[in-house]
This record gives C-alpha cells, sequence and structure tokens, in this order.
C-alpha cells in the first residue's frame, strides 16, 4: 500500500500516539490494508484502542467451516456479553452468515437486560435464524440502520412485522430480501408490502421471492418508494414440478415474474414506467425487454439493465445469450435486445447491459457478460458497444453501488459456500469480508387476482480494455 510506508517512515521520526487523537484516527482510516491496521493494533495498549474503532468498523461472523454442525461461536462470544462484547460499540457494518443453532433467548445479555447500544449503519444476515424478533429488533437499534439485507433466513417474516409494528421507525435506504421454496408461506407477498409502505425514502430495493399469486402488491410496494428509488432486482423463484425431470423438487427462475395473462404484462410495463429506475435487474427472457422497458425509450433515467439468469438454470436449460456449441457466438434473440438497446430507437441513457449471474463479484461465470456504450459517436458499421471483462473486481470504474446492484439476491444457496480469508485476519472477527467461492457449478391466460385495482390507467464508468463482439 502507497500510505503504508510514508507511515512507518513517519512513526521513526516522531512517536505517533503523541499525535492528538483525532490527528491518529484520520490517518488510520485511511490504512487500507487489513493486516497493516492489525499489525500497528498490536504495538501497544494505547495503538489498540486507537485501531479498534478503525478496525472494527465492519465485521463478518461466518459459520466455521471446519466445525458445521456446531454453533457459531463467533456469534455467541459476541452477543453473550463476553470479553469481546465491548466492540459492539465500534461496528457500523455487521455481516452474519451462519446456519445458528442457539437460541437467543438462552443469551444471558438478553436475561440481564444488558443489550449493548449498537451504532450500525448496515446489517446483512445469511442463512442466520430470526427467532426472536423482538429481542432482534430492540438490540440492532433499527432506527439507524439505513442497510438492511436478509438472505435466507429463517423466521424473516415475523422479523418484518416486528420491525414495523414497533413503532420505533424505519429509515431504511436499501432493502434486499432474498426468499426461497423452504422458508415461504401464503402471505409473503404481504409481508413484504406492509414493511415497505411503512417507511419512504428506499433509494435500493432487491427482491427474490417465490412465485407470488398477488405479485402487484409488491409492485405498488416499489411505486409507494417512486420518488427515491433508483436500482431495483425483481427475481421469482419457483419450484420444478415436472416428475419425469431430474431436477424436480429443485429451486428455478420463474422467468414469466408471475405475469400469469397479457393483461399483467401490460400493468407491469405500466408500473416501470411509473419509476424512475437507473438500474434494473429483471429474471426475464430477451424477448419481452423491448415492449416491458419502451417507457425508459422517453425517460432517459436507465443507465443499468440487468438480464438475470441464474448460472444453474443456464446449465440446465440453456443460456438465454450464447449458443452453447459456439460459446462466443450470440443468440438472435439477445443480439435483438442488444441491438435495440444501443440503436436508436432503444434507450439512449443506457450505459451497461448485464447478462447472466454475477454472485461473488462475478468469480463463479465464465459466461457472464457486460456491454458498455461507447462514449465517442460511432462510424458507420461500427458497434456502438464493447465488452467489458466480467469479473467485477477487474473492473474497479463500476462502482460499489454497480456492482452491489449486479450481486444483489445471488442465486446459489450461500450455506453451501466456502469462505476464504487472508490468514493474517484476526482470527475470531476479522476486519473485513473475506471473499467468497461456491463448490457448485451447476405464459398462462389466467388473469391475475389482482385485477380489480384500475392500474391500467450516477456513476462513472470509465473505459476499459475493449473486446468488440461479434454479435
Amino acid at each position: 500500500m502507497e500510505d503504508w510506508p510514508k507511515l512507518v517512515v513517519f512513526t521513526n521520526k516522531m512517536n505517533i500516539l503523541q499525535l492528538p487523537a483525532e490527528i491518529i484516527r484520520l490517518i488510520l482510516s485511511n490504512v487500507e490494508e487489513t493486516r497493516d491496521l492489525k499489525t500497528f493494533s498490536e504495538a501497544s495498549k494505547a495503538a489498540y484502542e486507537h485501531a479498534a474503532p478503525i478496525g472494527y468498523q465492519s465485521v463478518i461472523l461466518k459459520q466455521d467451516q471446519f466445525a458445521p454442525d456446531q454453533p457459531n461461536r463467533d456469534v455467541a462470544a459476541l452477543l453473550n456479553q463476553s470479553e469481546r462484547s465491548y466492540i459492539l460499540q465500534y461496528i457500523r457494518k455487521l455481516c452474519i452468515t451462519s446456519d445458528f443453532k442457539s437460541n437467543f433467548d438462552s443469551f444471558r445479555c438478553w436475561n440481564t437486560n444488558e443489550i449493548p447500544n449498537l451504532h450500525l449503519k448496515q446489517l446483512s444476515l445469511n442463512a442466520f435464524p430470526l427467532d426472536s424478533p423482538e429481542r432482534l429488533v430492540e438490540f440492532l437499534n433499527v432506527r439507524q440502520l439505513q442497510s438492511l439485507k436478509l438472505r435466507l433466513c429463517p423466521g424473516w417474516s415475523s422479523f418484518l412485522r416486528t420491525l414495523y409494528e414497533s413503532g420505533r421507525g424505519v429509515n431504511l435506504k436499501s432493502f434486499e430480501l432474498k426468499n426461497s421454496i423452504d422458508l415461504t408461506d401464503d402471505f409473503e407477498e404481504y409481508d413484504i408490502s406492509d414493511f415497505l409502505n411503512s417507511f419512504t425514502g428506499l433509494e435500493e430495493l432487491y427482491l427474490s421471492v417465490v412465485d407470488p399469486s398477488s405479485p402487484f402488491l409488491l409492485w405498488k410496494a416499489a411505486l409507494h418508494h417512486s420518488s427515491s428509488l433508483r436500482r431495483m432486482v425483481y427475481q421469482v423463484r419457483t419450484e420444478n414440478v415436472f416428475g419425469d425431470s431430474k431436477y424436480c423438487g429443485e429451486e428455478e427462475d420463474l422467468i414469466n415474474l408471475s405475469m400469469r395473462s397479457i393483461k399483467a404484462w401490460k400493468r407491469l410495463t405500466y408500473h416501470l414506467g411509473a419509476l424512475d429506475l437507473e438500474c434494473l435487474g429483471l429474471t426475464c427472457p430477451p424477448f419481452r425487454l423491448p415492449l416491458l422497458l419502451q417507457p425508459y425509450c422517453q425517460k432517459g433515467t436507465l443507465k443499468v439493465l440487468h438480464v438475470r439468469q441464474s448460472k444453474l438454470d443456464t446449465n440446465r436449460y440453456g443460456s438465454w445469450c450464447f449458443d452453447s456449441h459456439k460459446p462466443e457466438s450470440v443468440l438472435p434473440s439477445f443480439q435483438y435486445l442488444v441491438n435495440w438497446v444501443f440503436g436508436p430507437d432503444g434507450i439512449c441513457s443506457l450505459q451497461l447491459l448485464a447478462f447472466r449471474d454475477f454472485q461473488y463479484r462475478g468469480r463463479l461465470s465464465s459466461y457472464n457478460l457486460i456491454l458498455r456504450r461507447k462514449d465517442a459517436p460511432v462510424a458507420d458499421g461500427e458497434l456502438p458497444y464493447y465488452r467489458l471483462d466480467p469479473l467485477l473486481e477487474r473492473n474497479k470504474s463500476l462502482g460499489d453501488a454497480v456492482c452491489g446492484f449486479l450481486e444483489a439476491c445471488p442465486s446459489a444457496p450461500l450455506t453451501g459456500a466456502r469462505y476464504y480469508g487472508d490468514d493474517n485476519d484476526d482470527e475470531h472477527l476479522g476486519w473485513q469480508p473475506r471473499y467468497v467461492e461456491n463448490d457448485e457449478d451447476y405464459e398462462d391466460d389466467e388473469d391475475d387476482e389482482d385485477d380489480d385495482d384500475d392500474d391500467d390507467e450516477d456513476n462513472d464508468i470509465d473505459d476499459n480494455d475493449s473486446m468488440e463482439t461479434d454479435a
């Protein structure tokens, strides 16, 4: 790291700990490498006291990969008022990835009312049972939360209900929910819509739901945030019920988005047109998008379009984009979408068109695609776009907001993931999230039940090494 040698030279000339505390914290906040910050904290007790508030701002707690059937000891230690619980005062971003076995009611901090005062801004829970929603809502100090991610969390519906019924106020700017067929119930869309309708000001909404019977409850809830909402993902999953299929009983994308009639698709076009989205991700075949996104040809707001197809579905049923026999050859239906969206009659504001599954920074998919519009005018016969490297970490210019949008609602089970950390990280809690890999490589005419409602009536993306496609 460039700044670290300068800091070492500086400390050789004088004791950095002699500086005012505010200056020390300012210097340490610019140290990017976790190992460097950790090394500094081990120099003395005074150094640790200055480094800990910086190092523990972002904490990830994970299931022990060597003891997957055991409770997450890190979570228990943190929440049970252990000797490490003092770090709670420093945490602003907390991610818990755990198949946690213990009930919260057994924690001593609940029994003694010694619940610490958290100042969380971002909370991400992955496969984490929400068994005691009332106490969790109190513990998390939800009024201060700006970002909430719930991925495959048992009890999520009770947690959301408790959250908006608590009267504590919700001030979220970003909300992500990933459900599965094992966790769903008949009132899924009602629980989500009631929660979203209980507050305003949401800027990011990422949903992966299981075949809702009344999908427009969710779209109306999105419209409740229309003045602020700028990034949205809508993915619908279902269970394969074909008895003669080897995939029977497994989860897969529902590519009709629970739109069960032509009228429903028209209503969806209306709802999309009522939003001023900058980023939109849909699990929808390419041939449907030109009509569905027609309102954005005039709006001039949409910058990033993500055509989502999960890696498992691509392996099972074939890609919507690439010819399986000619990996570099783009299928006509997807080529039509590309030509339209970047053409004179398409979405002139669009900068990026992305395809497929970008879970875990896009490192698991070799057939992802990102196309970027060229900034300069193109000559006759020249393609108005070029290809970017689909591995997100190689495209730093995309920005955190766009990368977070592309990664939202990952399709592969998070509990099947392997987590890799730096050997120099804190062995108990760590000071930054670890990178993730996964072991797996792998229209009907019914009218919508909600038809009684009369609804029919900036990221700086710099140029990168280009590779034009023959699509």
